[in-house]
């Protein structure tokens, strides 16, 4: 049985049906040493939630090399993604007090910097951050994550 005292807004659900469509495109150089790769998305989210439903594009330019040093790979990543959000958002204002769409763009930048050791090991030192900037305020947000990782191939 629903709890009567949780109020929940059907607007808000997130549950969804996402497409994608695009291209990508590798540049191979020097046996792959070194790589260049162009993406674009298009995107669109049939959320149930009207809230959250969108389209929206994506361009992604990234390149990943092999170091003459220290037998070292370097991956780079950009990645911006503009969604437009399909209706009005029913709960939070924009920056000039009223309810509108909402229009986020995000920002994302990856680095990687990855060893081979011995005995099929790699360890790897990765930086990702976030930008997100929105009309609405609260969806508004930046974050920069580093992970440590050491992983094993057999």
């Amino acid at each position: 049985m629903r709890n009567p005292a949780i109020t929940t807004f059907g607007s808000e659900s997130r549950d969804a049906f996402n497409n994608m469509v695009g291209f990508l495109h590798a540049f191979r150089f020097r046996q792959d040493k070194y790589i260049v790769r162009v993406d674009y998305q298009h995107d669109t989210d049939a959320a149930s939630g009207s809230s959250f439903a969108y389209s929206g594009n994506r361009l992604q330019l990234g390149g990943q090399a092999t170091l003459p040093w220290y037998d070292l790979s370097v991956r780079l990543d950009y990645e911006v993604h503009w969604r437009a959000y399909n209706h009005t958002q029913v709960i939070f204002l924009d920056d000039t007090g009223q309810l509108s769409p909402r229009r986020d763009t995000e920002q994302d930048i990856f680095l990687q910097v990855a060893k081979a050791l011995p005995r099929n090991l790699t360890l790897a030192l990765q930086y990702q951050g976030v930008l997100n900037s929105s009309n609405i305020p609260v969806y508004a947000y930046s974050k920069n994550v580093f992970t440590t990782l050491l992983t094993w191939t057999y």
